[in-house]
């Protein structure tokens, strides 16, 4: 019998020997761990296609395939090294479901009845299905760079999506996969990291524009389910918004928006018949001295807004499903859901400058013609207009409010005054959007209605603001105010009062107030215009020789304002440099021709140069 010691070195040598070989164990299945999984090359992945769609006895191999575009979509590098690999494999697991769809060996449900292996099968496929679509999901989601993947990824749902529409759907029923559109939504607006926002709030999306003009412009029931799945993301994802997410997700819905959304609708997609459906809202390059009203407003600014009544049906033409439901018929139902959107959107806070001057740009043009009642936004308007961060979006507020008062009735309280205060900033005459701000206050002062003390007083403070701008800003002015005093008689006493005596002129000291907000109060009109005879002494001479217009009598009709909107200081020093001068103020000038400033390096070269004793 072996004595205690000796069993005990013996255990403890075994349990070196086998705490060693697990030790081994370990770092082989590390070693193996750590080697990559080999990527099938094009012809392996073609190989593997053409058996699992011959036999089901190859079914096994889809599982390959699928592990395969799973592991690369992890590794935004990996994928970029084997696109084509890549590319292949979502062609391919897209074929091959689509063939067992199609000869319905993968069913959306089976009945009771059905045998046992079809049922495991059938559920086994689908599990694969499944991580399919949650991998072409990923691919949307997480892919960063622009790359025909992401396209592939996103056409390969789409197929999937028809393929469901037009196999699972129960007989002679009008069926839209809803859900499953949903989940796409949610990615591309939500989820998808592709893209930037650009200058004007926009975004640069390949996703969102490729989304856009392939499909939900073209097709009646992805616009509808598009603004239905909306209205549920946004109640459910409202409180995770935050700062840069709701930024991004706000861009995507403002570049889907810029489009006239229900143009496509009523006249179809050919091209022929998108006249004005798109807004340029912007310039990709924002060169501010391009024409800044190209969305401004305009007397037949309405011309493309879609003039159908609530109750009009639609045909079921145009569709991306063979039977979608009826509810799609009813415009009614796409304002109403339309005006939901709107609403919920803008009541997340968080919209950047940029986003909300795109937004208030297209607001007269493709929201508010859309809405059931345009009037709800007239907080927000009445917010931009009151606390904008820039007077910009101060100014394009106005075109909205302007279009609800006007169309609505809706009445703003203290209208007149806040507009009065746009005239004591000077930027106003050299802002951007002057264009569209000038043609507004050329409506609103048109009234013959309005009592004469309000127009004096813009247009005493009109005068004052152009005695510190450029020439660029007062050209506007002046045939401005030779308007309104055309259109306002009583106001002609601002340059002609004959009640004055020679020595209360002698004595004049001007009683306007031009710290007072309130127009009504300014004691305007029993002032005069000392400011346009002060301009008519300007060095600009188109300044002074408009200025000179008032000291003549009033024969002259009406200026057109529109002639001199989109004046500036480089086009008044463009028009002076092109000049032609004619007569006899022409000045002879005697001048020799030189090759060159300097001579050059070669002494024997022989040129006429300016300053022969300089050589380079």
């Amino acid at each position: 019998m072996a004595s205690p010691k000796n069993s005990v070195s013996k255990s403890s040598k075994s349990d070196k020997l086998s705490n060693k070989a697990s030790s081994k164990q370990k770092k082989s299945v590390q070693k193996v761990k750590e080697q990559p999984k080999q990527v099938f090359s094009v012809e392996e992945i073609k190989t593997i296609y053409q058996q699992v769609k011959t036999s089901t006895k190859n079914l096994n191999d889809i599982v390959k395939l699928l592990d395969q575009l799973t592991e690369l979509s992890k590794s935004h590098n990996e994928i970029l090294a084997h696109e084509e690999e890549a590319r292949l494999l979502i062609i391919s697991l897209l074929k091959v479901f689509e063939h067992f769809i199609k000869s319905k060996t993968l069913r959306y449900s089976i009945k009771k009845e059905t045998n046992d292996n079809k049922v495991v099968l059938n559920k086994w496929l689908k599990s694969k299905y499944d991580l399919f679509k949650k991998t072409l999901l990923s691919l949307i989601s997480e892919f960063v760079s622009d790359n025909d993947i992401l396209i592939d990824a996103l056409e390969g749902y789409f197929q999937l999506m028809k393929l469901e529409a037009t196999t699972w759907a129960p007989k002679n029923e009008a069926h839209f996969p809803g859900q499953m559109y949903e989940t796409l939504v949610k990615t591309l607006i939500f989820d998808s990291k592709n893209g930037k926002i650009l200058e004007d709030g926009t975004t640069d999306s390949i996703l969102i524009e490729f989304f856009t003009s392939n499909y939900l412009n073209k097709c009646k029931d992805l616009k509808f389910y598009f603004l239905s799945s909306m209205i549920n993301l946004l109640e459910q994802e409202k409180q995770k918004l935050g700062g840069k997410s709701f930024k991004t997700v706000y861009s995507k819905w403002l570049t889907i928006m810029q489009e006239d959304y229900f143009h496509s609708i009523f006249y179809g997609t050919n091209d022929d018949n998108k006249k004005d459906a798109k807004i340029d809202t912007k310039s990709k390059n924002n060169k501010d001295d391009e024409d800044e009203d190209d969305f401004g407003f305009s007397d037949d600014d309405d011309d493309s807004v879609v003039d159908a009544s609530d109750d009009e049906e639609l045909e079921l033409t145009d569709t991306f499903v063979p039977k979608p439901p009826q509810a799609i018929q009813k415009f009614a139902t796409y304002k109403s859901l339309f005006t939901k959107n709107w609403l919920s959107i803008l009541s997340i806070p968080g919209i950047e400058s940029a986003q909300l001057k795109t937004t208030l740009n297209i607001l007269h043009k493709r929201i508010i013609p859309y809405m059931i009642k345009p009037e709800q936004l007239m907080d927000f308007l009445t917010y931009c207009y009151d606390n904008g961060e820039s007077i910009i979006i101060e100014i394009l507020a106005i075109n909205g409010l302007f279009q609800l008062m006007q169309k609505r009735n809706l009445e703003y309280p203290q209208f007149y005054e806040k507009l009065y205060d746009f005239f004591k900033k000077p930027e106003i005459l050299s802002n951007k959007y002057r264009s569209r701000f000038f043609r507004l206050v050329d409506l609103f002062l048109s009234s013959t209605h309005l009592p004469a003390s309000i127009v004096a007083s813009f247009i005493k403070r009109m005068a004052r603001l152009a005695i510190f701008n450029n020439p660029g800003g007062i050209v506007i002015v002046m045939p401005f105010i030779y308007n309104l005093l055309k259109k306002h008689p009583s106001c002609m006493i601002l340059i002609h009062n004959p009640l004055l005596s020679d020595e209360e002129l002698e004595n004049y000291e001007d009683p306007f107030n031009n710290d007072e907000t309130d127009p009504l109060l300014t004691n305007a009109i029993e002032s005069s215009l000392w400011e346009l005879e002060t301009l008519a002494s300007h060095y600009h001479p188109n300044v002074a020789t408009l200025a000179k217009i008032f000291s003549n009598p009033f024969t002259k009709t009406s200026y057109n304002i529109e002639d001199f909107l989109d004046w500036n200081y480089k086009g008044l020093l463009e028009s002076e440099r092109t000049r032609r001068i004619k007569g006899d103020h022409m000045m002879a000038i005697e001048f020799e021709e030189w090759d060159s400033a300097f001579k050059g390096k070669e002494e024997n070269e022989e040129s006429r140069c300016y300053i022969d004793s300089w050589r380079l």
